[in-house]
């Protein structure tokens, strides 16, 4: 006697849990980056890739780490996927915005040339 399926097409699927996972060397050069940047200094990383293969799990994974680990440094995400952030002055205001309500930061020469 044939068994029958267990899932039809038709019905939905119960999702998995999702995981996270194999980004072990991304988060491991993130945080050298993160641990050996001198005071007063800056520096960018970008990972970049097709759609799909986990850079937004990525991203959302090495945020937790820098509130969990790295609290007294001052950071921002600008994800360019919104294509209004695509904008330049639309984008630095974004950020200016983000670092004012989150570290209390002042932009005056900013403002100043904003406004202009």
């Amino acid at each position: 006697m044939p068994i029958a399926p267990k899932y039809r097409l038709d019905e939905q699927r119960p999702e998995g849990p999702r995981q996270f996972t194999d980004r072990e060397k991304f988060i491991e050069v993130f945080e050298q980056a993160v641990s050996e940047l001198p005071a007063k200094e800056y520096e960018v990383l970008v990972y970049y890739g097709v759609g799909g293969i986990g850079k937004t799990s990525l991203r959302i994974e090495l945020c937790r780490l820098l509130e969990e680990k790295h609290s007294q440094t001052m950071w921002a995400v600008l994800d360019l996927s919104n294509t209004t952030y695509r904008d330049v002055e639309t984008a630095l205001f974004w950020l200016r915005q983000k670092f004012k309500q989150k570290y209390a930061v002042q932009f005056p020469t900013f403002d100043l040339a904003y406004a202009i």
